[in-house]
């Protein structure tokens, strides 16, 4: 049979964890909010469907709303 799950993605541009802000090195590599995230947001709820569903296979996902 088949199984239907839905995964909520935040949508936005990924933040980096570091605390209260602090990073180190060059100026270059400061940045903190304006990074781009290098997944789509498919493959990262496909990957969560995945782990929580850890004996069923991802077959395909599609976009729900907005």
């Amino acid at each position: 049979g088949y199984v239907v799950y839905r995964v909520r993605v935040r949508r936005g541009g990924r933040k980096r964890p570091v605390p209260k802000g602090i990073v180190y090195g060059k100026p270059t590599n400061q940045g903190v909010t304006k990074l781009k995230f290098q997944r789509s947001l498919r493959s990262v709820a496909e990957e969560r469907a995945g782990r929580k569903l850890a004996g069923l296979r991802v077959l395909n996902s599609y976009w729900i709303n907005e």
